[in-house]
C-alpha cells in the first residue's frame, strides 16, 4: 500500500513508526528525482536525465531499462550501490504539496504506522515530534530547499531550448533495448554549445552549469543499466531457484516421525 497520511498531534499522539528493513518499496520505481548537490555522489553510479510532469522539468536518476524493475534492487531487496539517492532515505516520511494552500504537509506512509508500543515514537511524552522525527523533518525541508534550486535551473535549460528527448539505447548480453520512457530529456550538445553570452550567464546565475555537465558525464553510465539489468535476472533465477527446491523438500515430506527419538 502506498497511501500517505499527514502527520497530526491529534491523530498521532501515541502512533509509533518502524523503520523499513530493505528497499523493497523502491522495488518497481523506474525513476527518482534527484538534486544538483548530490551530483557528485551520484555519477559513478547513475545515469541522470531531465523528466517533465505537470509542465515543470525535474533532475532524474533512472534506475530501470524495462519500465518496471530498479535494476539497483537485487531480489533480497538490498540496495547494489554504495550510494542511495536523497529521494529514498526519509522513507517512509516525505513532503507532499497541499496545492489549495500552496505548502508542504509532513507525511507519512501508512503501511509504515502502527498503534502498538513497537517501532519509534513519533511524538515523544511532552506532545512534540520526537528527535528521530523531528531531524527527519529538518533534513526533508532541506532538500526540499534543494530541490526547488535544482528545478529553477531545469526549467531554465528548458525555456532556452536546450533539452530534447531522449531515446535511450540500452544493450545487456541476450538483446538491445531502445528505451522510450515518455517525458524524459537530454541536453541538446549542438544547441548548448551554440549559446551566446548572455544566455550563457542566464545558466551560470541559476547554478545550472553543475546540472549540464554532471548530466553529459553521467551518460556513459547508461552502459551498465544493461549490465545490472543482466545480474538482477541471475539473481532472481537464483532466488526462484532456491524458494522451488525448498518447496520440493518441504512437500516431500508428508509426516513427521519422531518415533524413532531417544526422548528419555
Amino acid at each position: 500500500m502506498n497511501t500517505w497520511a499527514a502527520i497530526s498531534k491529534e491523530e498521532h499522539k501515541n502512533y509509533c513508526w518502524i523503520a523499513s528493513s530493505n528497499y523493497e518499496f523502491a522495488r518497481n520505481t523506474q525513476i527518482v528525482e534527484v538534486l544538483g548537490s548530490e551530483i557528485p555522489f551520484l555519477l559513478p553510479y547513475y545515469p541522470l536525465g531531465f523528466f517533465v510532469e505537470d509542465g515543470e522539468y525535474k533532475l532524474v536518476a533512472l534506475l530501470s531499462i524495462d519500465g518496471r524493475r530498479n535494476v539497483f534492487v537485487d531480489s533480497e531487496n538490498k540496495w547494489l550501490c554504495n550510494v542511495v539517492p536523497t529521494g529514498f532515505r526519509s522513507f517512509p516520511f516525505r513532503l507532499i504539496k497541499d496545492a489549495e494552500k500552496d505548502h508542504f504537509v509532513f507525511c507519512v506512509n501508512e503501511s509504515y504506522l502502527t498503534d502498538e508500543p513497537v517501532g519509534n515514537r513519533i511524538f515523544d511524552d511532552s506532545g512534540e515530534l520526537s528527535t528521530e522525527v523531528a531531524e527527519i523533518l529538518r533534513t526533508l525541508n532541506l532538500c526540499e530547499n534543494e530541490r526547488s534550486k535544482t528545478r529553477l535551473a531545469c526549467n531554465v535549460l528548458a525555456e532556452e531550448n536546450l533539452l530534447t528527448p531522449w531515446e535511450l539505447t540500452v544493450t545487456d548480453k541476450n538483446q538491445v533495448e531502445n528505451l522510450r520512457l515518455e517525458g524524459l530529456f537530454k541536453i541538446d550538445g549542438e544547441a548548448f554549445n551554440a549559446l551566446e553570452p548572455n544566455k550563457l550567464e542566464n545558466l551560470q546565475s541559476c547554478l545550472a552549469f553543475p546540472i549540464v555537465y554532471g548530466h553529459m558525464f553521467s551518460v556513459i553510465r547508461t552502459k551498465e543499466i544493461g549490465k545490472r539489468a543482466e545480474y538482477i535476472r541471475q539473481r532472481d533465477n537464483e532466488h526462484e531457484a532456491k524458494r522451488r527446491n525448498l518447496e520440493g523438500i518441504l512437500s516431500d515430506q508428508d509426516s513427521i516421525s519422531f518415533s524413532g527419538w531417544d526422548t528419555s
